[in-house]
């Protein structure tokens, strides 16, 4: 069988992953556009890594990546 999920929110995607579980053929609609949280995050962090306040990289990827 085949579902169609409207949306990768909270609802979306447990909907999406359960029809999957139970054998459906899963397509999942998303207008917004690509998600990317590790650009978003070290982004962020930019100036105060100028500064030398948090260190090197791994540094850096200790506290933003856990």
């Amino acid at each position: 069988m085949k579902a169609i999920v409207v949306g990768t929110g909270a609802g979306g995607a447990t909907a999406a992953r359960e029809l999957s579980a139970q054998g459906f053929k899963v397509t999942i609609l998303e207008a917004g556009g690509t998600f990317k949280p590790f650009r978003r995050l070290l982004s962020l962090a930019t100036p105060l890594r100028k500064t030398g306040l948090l260190g090197d990289e791994r540094i850096l990827a200790t506290y933003f990546l856990q």
